[in-house]
Parts: C-alpha cells; structure tokens; sequence
C-alpha cells in the first residue's frame, strides 16, 4: 500500500529521532577540547515544526560549540593568521637605563642595562638556538652581546643586560648601532590573548633602532679600575728591602709584586717579612720621544709599620698637549708581616716539622723542595677525556697549594718566587766553593719538635 509524503508510522512520534551527526571540524574542535559530542535530544515537537528546526538546531549547536572552542582553546592550538594592524618597523625608542655606581665609567661586574621600546605587544621572545633575542653593544673595539633577562608577556619593552668583564674598556663611551638588534620576537598588534601572533626577525642590516645611541655615549664609559689607558705610564716598578746595601746587587732583597709589573695596570700588593721595616721603592717613567712628560711621587724609600701599608705613585703629564689628559696614580699595598718563620733556621737545607699538620703536607712534596705542586703526585683516574684530566689536575694542585702553605705560614720570605728562598733555606755554599753560585733550594724534611700523635687523650 502506498505512503503519501505527509503520512506517518504509527509510534512515530514516541520514537526518540536519531542523534545528528557533525561535520569533521566540529568533531576536531570537540577532541581538542576533550568534550564528547553527542547531541541532546530535542523534546518532541508537533511533527511539522520539528522537521523545520531540526537543521536550524543543528547549526545553532555547532556554532555554540565553535564559540566556546575559541574561549578555551590556549594560543598554540589556535591557527595564526596575519595582524593586519602590524606596523612596518615597530622599535620606537631606544635608551640606556643603568647608570656607573661611580658615576664615571662602569667597572667590571658593573652592568649594562639598555631598553628597547616597541609600538607593538610583546607575546614572547625566540627560545631556539640561534634565534635567541640580543643586543649588540660597541664598548671599545669589541662587541658584547646583551641578553633579555627572560621573557616579557603583555609588555611593549625589553630590557637587555650586559655585564662588564675584565677586558672591557671605553673611554669614549659605549655605543648602539641602528641594526645591533637581532634575533626574533613574536609580537602581537593588539592583546596576546588573541590570534594574530607574528614573529618579527632582526637581523644586521636592518637598521631597526633609532641612531639615538649610534654615537658614543660620553656619560656610559667602561674601564677597568685596575687599568689605565693614558699613554702616561711608568716604565718599570719594583720594591727591594731598603736595609740592603744599595750597590751590592746579589745583596738586595727584592719582594715580587702581585701581579706582575705591566705599564698599564695601576693596583699592585705585596707581602714582606717582619724584618723589612722599610722598603725602596724603585721605579722608572716612559718618555714620549725626546720629552720626558712625566713627573713622579713617592718613590723611593718607605718606613713600614707591620700590617697594612699604602702607597701611591703619581705621574703628572707635565709636558703633553692633549686637552683630556689625565694624571695616572699607581697603588701599592704592602703588608709587613706581625712574625716569620725561618723554616731552616739551621741553614742545613731540610725544611723543618714542628707540628702534625707540616708532617701531612710532606704527602704533597715528597721531594722536600717546598714546592707542593710537584706533577708526579697528581693521578687522575681513567676514562677522562684530556680536558677533565686538565681540571681535575689544576683542582688537586690547587688544593695541594693552599694546604702547604697553611701548613708553612708566614714564611720568612712571602713573595720570593723560589720555594726554597720562600721557606728560608739558603744561600748555603754546599761545595765549598765561593767560585760557584750558592744553593737557595730545600732538599728535604727534618723532625725538630716531639709529636703528640694521641691528639684526643
């Protein structure tokens, strides 16, 4: 029997209508948000109005359904599509905010601090090699890479920092070409909340900053307080105990400066013995041509008291031309030591023990020359490559140094570069010969006091 179109089954209208199915996208935006997607089921309706609505209700799910997707969803999981409102070059300002503590130059450890305005919102800065966000800054004639301290969500600025080593220096000032930024930045026009992320990168030859820092900023001067660049420096400095006959060279008794003597550094110290009540201090002055430009003070010879002494060598460019110049002061602190230890005050050449801790440091110099450094003691392990042997090594001889000398302190001759003139042993004529040079090295140990090996009782 024939059905017209508008006919019914019987029950038709108890039966629950088939759940409706939705398209891909929808199932897509549904699994990332971990939602089910079943549909409910409508109430039922009179049969004519339902098969109206039933597309209607269909689409208006799925449209509620994308909506609260787009609520939820986290940025990484959101398509990007272009920021129409981005601007060509979005670096608006440029400007060093740190300040030198001395409020001349900046020292080492001092840091560098310059930021960089955008007309755009920062989301994020590239964490990918190579890609990394920094600011190359001129001190001198080296570039330093400044780094963001990390990154700056919902911020238009970015801060980079810089830290100021040892061999940097800048009278002139430190300065910011117009392309020293470089690497990427994922910017956004308008609040990082929503899609319009894009990633900006900068690289030289851009000329993305303004030239407001192109030039040498005079008031950011980087110098390392223990070096001078004036070209007025002395020639050589030395100190030698003035209780010394000054013409008889092989009787002066000269301290070793620390560190080395070098023109440009001006901050020196050095240890003596409690014997040195004075000091000569010795030194010479360059010379620009035939012009002897140099004046100095405090050469010469210095009483000491024991403990902390100062000293300043000053040199005036009496003579030079140049509208900047300036004088250089050289420091000298010099500890004279409260008592000494002559750790061969027999004068036989064998290093002293008087006590436990110099009878363990023996381990550390088996050949008794008061040198603990002595390679043959230090074993590395196998299986190290040749750069862990190389630390392990320094390691140990370090930590062989320090427990000698804490085992030998306040020796008669701190600053002597020989171990054995340090400890005291020599000059000692061991041949019988005052033809040939006297001996000034130590040849072994000798007990010279009871040890107490019971030391809790």
């Amino acid at each position: 029997m024939s059905r017209s179109p508008t006919s019914v089954p019987r029950n038709a209208a108890s039966r629950p209508l088939p759940r409706a199915r939705a398209p891909a996208s929808a199932l897509a935006l549904a699994d990332a948000l971990a939602l089910p997607l079943a549909l409910p089921r409508p109430r039922p309706f009179p049969l004519p109005l339902r098969r109206r609505l039933r597309p209607a209700l269909l689409i208006a799910l799925l449209s509620l359904l994308a909506a609260l997707a787009g609520l939820l969803l986290p940025d990484a999981a959101r398509p990007a599509r272009a920021d129409t409102g981005a601007s060509a070059n979005p670096v608006t300002a440029i400007a060093i905010t740190s300040s030198p503590a001395n409020g001349q130059f900046y020292a080492v450890g001092e840091t560098i601090t310059v930021r960089i305005t955008f007309t755009e919102t920062i989301c994020s800065l590239s964490v990918h090699p190579g890609t990394e966000p920094h600011l190359k800054i001129s001190i001198g004639s080296n570039t330093r890479d400044a780094n963001p301290p990390g990154n700056s969500p919902n911020s238009k600025t970015v801060d980079f920092s810089y830290t100021v080593a040892a061999a940097d220096q800048d009278r002139n000032g430190i300065s910011v070409a117009q392309d020293a930024l470089r690497g990427q930045i994922h910017h956004k026009h308008t609040p990082c909340t929503n899609t319009n992320l894009h990633t900006r990168t900068y690289s030289s030859g851009a000329n993305a900053l303004p030239d407001t820092l192109a030039s040498d900023q005079a008031a950011h001067q980087v110098q390392d307080p223990n070096i001078t660049l004036e070209p007025n420096t002395l020639a050589s400095l030395a100190i030698r105990d003035a209780n010394s006959a000054y013409n008889a060279a092989t009787a002066r008794r000269w301290f070793d400066l620390s560190p080395a003597f070098t023109p440009a550094r001006i901050n020196y110290t050095a240890a003596v013995p409690n014997s040195v009540s004075s000091l000569r201090i010795e030194c010479s002055r360059t010379r620009s041509g035939t012009d002897t430009y140099h004046n100095t003070e405090n050469c010469g010879v210095k009483s000491l008291t024991v403990g902390s002494n100062t000293f300043q060598i000053t040199i005036v460019p009496t003579s030079d031309t140049r509208t900047n110049k300036q004088n250089v002061t050289y420091t000298l602190t010099i500890t004279r030591h409260a008592t000494d230890i002559d750790y061969d005050d027999d004068g036989d050449g064998l290093i002293d023990i008087r006590n436990l801790a110099q009878l363990a440091a023996v381990r550390y110099d088996v050949d008794g020359n008061g040198n603990p450094g002595h390679a043959g003691l230090v074993l590395t392990p196998s299986g190290l490559t040749s750069d862990e042997r190389a630390a392990l090594r320094s390691q140990r001889l370090a930590d062989a140094q320090a427990a000698y000398d804490n085992a030998f302190r306040y020796p008669l001759n701190p600053t002597a570069t020989s171990s054995g003139v340090k400890l005291g042993c020599g000059p000692r004529d061991d041949d019988n010969d005052p033809n040939t040079a006297d001996v000034t090295t130590c040849i072994g140990y000798e007990l010279r006091a009871d040890l107490d090996f019971d030391t809790d009782g």
